[in-house]
């Protein structure tokens, strides 16, 4: 939810997991509590970074975790597995 808002997230590497975001790109990844601090401060204190992870975050979860999108896999997979195809 927080990425499809556009908000800067830090993440650690488990709480990535399913999401499958980019570190730096779409989300910033720490997996110890100093790390994890660092990141915060950072995209708290650096304006331009948080701009683009926010950015890049929102257009990564409307590419690949839209409803559409994960209606479209639930469809393909129902098809497959009842072997109807179109």
């Amino acid at each position: 939810e927080a990425l499809s808002a556009g908000c800067p997230i830090v993440t650690t590497t488990t709480g990535n997991q399913g999401i499958y975001a980019n570190d730096r790109e779409e989300i910033m990844i720490a997996d110890s509590s100093e790390e994890f601090a660092m990141k915060v401060i950072k995209i708290l204190k650096d304006k331009q970074l948080s701009e683009k992870i926010s950015k890049n975050a929102r257009d990564y979860i409307i590419r690949t975790h839209s409803w559409q999108i994960i209606y479209d896999q639930c469809d393909n997979i129902i098809k497959e597995v009842c072997g109807l195809y179109e």
